[in-house]
């Protein structure tokens, strides 16, 4: 290619680049517009707290998981009745819910308390009888066992003609009455246990009176045995 033409197609060239260069330069950017929300209308509401009971309701027969009876065992005028005591009404475990008066059944417990601390009196004073006799017992033996050796030796006297029938004879009756202080002590030691066992017997029996006594004063009280519903209530004080 000739040289002119080679400088003509470079210039065209060159020429091209410039006209591309000034239309992108002058080229104008999109227009932007403003984004703009729409509004969307609100309704305001003023709310009021209101109480609001929640009812339940059920078809057919319902029945207690488990029930209590209250039976009045003893006698004697109702002082005092929840005021709650009636059908329909939830009470809680525990609670008083009557009382029966109990100043009669304070007084018969306060009676088989005496009865018991003077049965206990009577069997440590027997106990202390029974130490008493024992070592009076043990006394008098000693004195038998003398009084069996004097009158040895007495006879031993007598027999040599040492000594009178007069004085031996006192020395027997000494001896004979010394024996029968000891046979009285005994026969006083071999009471005490039938004593002893009337006493367990009349202590045994005092217990027994306090027991039923404590029992029927706590049966003037009545709590509920657990949180129950009244279903009937038909009770009248005084």
């Amino acid at each position: 290619m000739p040289r002119k033409n080679k400088f003509l197609l470079a210039l065209a060239l060159i020429a091209g680049i410039v006209f591309v260069v000034v239309m992108v330069q002058l080229k104008q950017p999109p227009e932007r517009t403003a984004g703009k929300a729409a509004a969307t209308p609100a309704r305001i509401l003023e709310v009021t707290p209101l109480t609001v009971r929640t009812e339940a309701r059920g078809y057919g027969q319902v029945l207690p998981a488990r029930s209590w009876k209250a039976v009045v065992n003893v006698g004697g005028d109702i002082t005092w009745r929840h005021p709650d005591l009636d059908s329909g009404n939830l009470i809680s475990e525990g609670t008083r819910l009557l009382q029966i008066a109990p100043t009669r059944y304070e007084l018969v417990v306060a009676s088989a308390r005496a009865d018991i601390a003077g049965l206990e009196a009577e069997r440590r004073q027997l106990d202390q009888e029974e130490q008493n006799t024992r070592e009076l017992l043990e006394l008098e033996n000693c004195r038998l066992a003398l009084a069996q050796r004097e009158l040895q030796r007495e006879k031993t006297l007598a027999d040599s003609g040492s000594l009178s029938q007069t004085r031996l004879d006192e020395q027997q009756r000494t001896t004979l009455q010394q024996q029968q202080a000891v046979q009285s002590l005994k026969s006083q030691l071999n009471l005490i246990p039938v004593q002893q066992g009337t006493l367990k017997a009349y202590l045994a029996r005092g217990e027994s009176a306090l027991a039923s006594a404590r029992e029927d004063l706590e049966d003037t009280r009545f709590e509920a045995p657990w949180d129950l519903q009244v279903h009937q209530s038909e009770i009248e004080t005084g």
